[in-house]
This record gives C-alpha cells, sequence and structure tokens, in this order.
C-alpha cells in the first residue's frame, strides 16, 4: 500500500478526532489524542510512527523538528516525495532555524503524502476545524485559518533520515 492509500485510511480511521492546540507531542493528553484530540505536531510524530514504524523524539515539536538536522535534511521544492515535511505559514512570518525562535514556532507542518505527475502536492495535517485531514498543498495555501491568514508561504521542506 502507498503512503497516500496509508494516509486515507489513517485520516478515515480517525476522522472523528479534533484539533487541539494544546495537545502535542510533549503534552500530558498525548497518550489519549484519539479522545481529546491533537495538534499538527503531534500529527507527525504518530505518520511517522504509522507509515514508517519510526518513533520521533517526544521533544521535537515544530520548531525543533524546522531546525534539526541530526533526524531530518533540507531538501528544495523540486526534491520534494511522500513523506518529506512542509512547514508553512504566513507571509509575515520570518523564522529562523532556532528551535527558540518565536517565528519557528508558529509555523504548521504537514506531510507530504503524494506528488503527482505535475507536481501537485497533497499532504496529510491537522487542520484547526477538520481534525485530520488530506488535501492538496495548493488549496491549504489559499484557505482562510482562525488567525485571518492563509499559510501561503513555504518555508522549508524536510525528509527524514531513516
Amino acid at each position: 500500500m502507498n503512503l497516500r492509500s496509508k494516509a486515507e485510511v489513517f485520516a478515515t480511521d480517525y476522522s472523528g478526532v479534533k484539533y487541539q492546540y494544546e495537545i502535542g507531542p510533549v503534552s500530558e493528553a498525548a497518550p489519549n489524542w484519539f479522545v481529546e484530540g491533537l495538534n499538527c505536531q503531534l500529527l507527525i510524530h504518530l505518520a511517522y510512527k504509522e507509515f514508517f514504524e519510526v518513533t520521533l523524539p517526544q521533544f521535537l515539536r515544530s520548531s525543533e523538528m524546522f531546525a534539526d538536522s541530526e533526524w531530518f535534511s533540507e531538501k528544495g521544492l523540486n526534491e520534494i516525495e511522500e513523506g518529506d515535511i512542509i512547514f508553512m505559514g504566513p507571509s509575515f512570518l520570518s523564522p529562523k532555524r532556532d528551535p527558540n525562535d518565536e517565528d519557528a514556532k508558529k509555523l504548521h507542518i504537514a506531510m507530504v503524502t503524494s506528488v503527482g505527475l505535475r507536481n501537485e502536492i497533497e499532504i496529510i495535517h491537522a487542520r484547526h476545524n477538520k481534525g485530520i485531514i488530506i488535501e492538496s498543498l495548493e488549496y491549504v495555501q489559499k484557505v482562510k485559518w482562525p488567525h485571518k491568514k492563509p499559510y501561503e508561504k513555504v518555508f522549508g521542506i524536510k525528509g527524514i533520515r531513516l
């Protein structure tokens, strides 16, 4: 089964799980995510475990993943493939590769589930009003989010070092 198919099954199985900003990989509620909800960071941890049998260190949140070079390697848009992580946010952000950087902490993260022949990119992510969902990156970059700004800019792409 390809990653897109695995992601569809995962998203369908947990379609009722709601988005909860506070419930990330270091949250005390993380073990009960299927009841309590989850954020985009915890979804990435769960996706790597489910799809690749890789357990990421609990401390790796979006800003740490953005700054990390031990677990992840930088990629360009022309190198993107299934399983990569995309870091995105409103264009007014200017995140630094520092886990303590405030703008880096505001990045939304998603996992690439498929790349089409014309570079159409689909992602699985945790969305504020929809929970776990698969959508096109192009669509996600146009949607107005709760803060009224779209995640229009991709700030980085990383692949895991397996």
